[in-house]
């Protein structure tokens, strides 16, 4: 495996080399479009299977450079897995046997936490059997536009679809959910349970005025790092227990904050430390209207629009290696971007407390290649 991985990265870059060209780029619908081909897709009958992984997950992905998540099923309950770029557990330089995986302490990514979605007990679907029969997710990866879709189903009736995007760009990182119930579902409403989680170990929760669900987790370390998450309803109300109907959609909003963003270097492993909580919540809270999540969209949509009209190659003759370029871009515009902590190997999508090899980049290809895919591209 360990020779394989040069040889696609160089097999890739000599394809992306002869495909460029001098040709004006695309519009950005039509570069959208061009992306969009590439687009994934999990059935209901197979989700992720690497979700959450302590190396690369399988599941499809958002990101900003600064808030990663990826989606992933398991025992009827979709997940997405937020990280966040900054959320290191560190360690001086000096410190005995740093970069390794073990012991326990040693500088590395840790995982953050996430926001559930599932059926309560009892739900009200207006299904016979929502008590008896845990409900399935089929997943769609729009790279294109930057969003993550869901269906779900009870014994292969519709239920409930959904989207998820994040914002771009705008200081505090938000996560845009909204939800709906499909024209073909029997029940014009469902009651859907939405939890907001945190990793295992120095985890606080509560929920503020309104409704606002948020935890905290602190890990420690010399910058002592800490970070939030807080989920609010547009229109108000209790943020772990949702109505949704037809028609109308139910929107949500997460906002992720770390204790860095907020603090300063004192030191050279040390930082001014600020409980994120009060600005996770306000940050979530203040997206009062479905007018401010649809901006919040907007934005993601136009960020990757642009994105894509400076990204775009067509290899018609190399199927393969243009969608691995297309992957590729959209690995990289979720992960890196200026004024970010930079990733480890695993990209921004930290799942466990264990990432394989610390999270670190172990060998110059690795390194080397993902600043080369960062060449500008022209269309063919």
């Amino acid at each position: 495996m360990g020779g394989r991985r040069p040889a696609l990265c160089f097999s890739l870059l000599a394809g992306v080399a002869a495909a460029l060209a001098t040709a004006d780029p695309l519009p950005p619908a039509q570069a959208v479009a061009a992306a969009s081909r590439w687009n994934g897709a999990w059935p209901a009958a197979a989700p992720p299977g690497s979700v959450p992984s302590h190396r690369a997950v399988d599941g499809p992905l958002l990101g900003n450079g600064d808030v990663g998540l990826v989606a992933g099923v398991k025992g009827g309950v979709l997940t997405f897995y937020v990280s966040k770029s900054d959320f290191w557990h560190l360690q001086p330089m000096s410190t005995p046997g740093h970069g390794r995986v073990t012991p326990e302490g040693n500088t590395q990514p840790r995982a953050l936490g996430g926001v559930s979605f599932s059926l309560p007990n009892g739900s009200s679907t207006g299904l016979a059997s929502a008590n008896s029969t845990s409900p399935a997710f089929a997943l769609r990866q729009d790279i294109g536009r930057g969003v993550v879709g869901w269906n779900m189903s009870l014994g292969g009736a519709p239920v409930l679809s959904g989207w998820a995007t994040v914002s771009q760009d705008d200081g505090v990182s938000r996560i845009v959910f909204s939800l709906t119930v499909p024209a073909a579902a029997s029940a014009h409403r469902t009651t859907l349970s939405v939890r907001t989680w945190g990793a295992q170990g120095g985890v606080t929760e509560g929920t503020a005025a309104g409704g606002t669900a948020w935890i905290s987790r602190r890990i420690g370390g010399c910058s002592n790092a800490t970070a939030a998450i807080a989920t609010s309803v547009i229109g108000g109300g209790a943020a772990d227990l949702v109505r949704v109907e037809r028609g109308t959609p139910t929107v949500l909003v997460s906002a992720v904050v770390s204790s860095l963003d907020l603090g300063h270097r004192t030191g050279q492993c040390s930082w001014l430390w600020r409980d994120p909580v009060p600005v996770a919540v306000a940050s979530a809270a203040a997206v009062q209207n479905a007018t401010a999540a649809t901006a919040i969209a907007s934005a993601s949509r136009t960020f990757w629009a642009n994105f894509w009209t400076k990204s775009v190659i067509s290899m018609p003759s190399r199927p393969e290696a243009e969608k691995f370029w297309f992957a590729s871009q959209y690995i990289l515009g979720c992960s890196s971007r200026a004024g970010r902590s930079a990733n480890g190997i695993w990209g921004i999508w930290v799942t466990t407390d264990s990432s394989a090899w610390g999270g670190a980049f172990t060998i110059d290809c690795e390194t080397s290649s993902a600043a080369a895919l960062f060449v500008p591209p022209k269309l063919t």
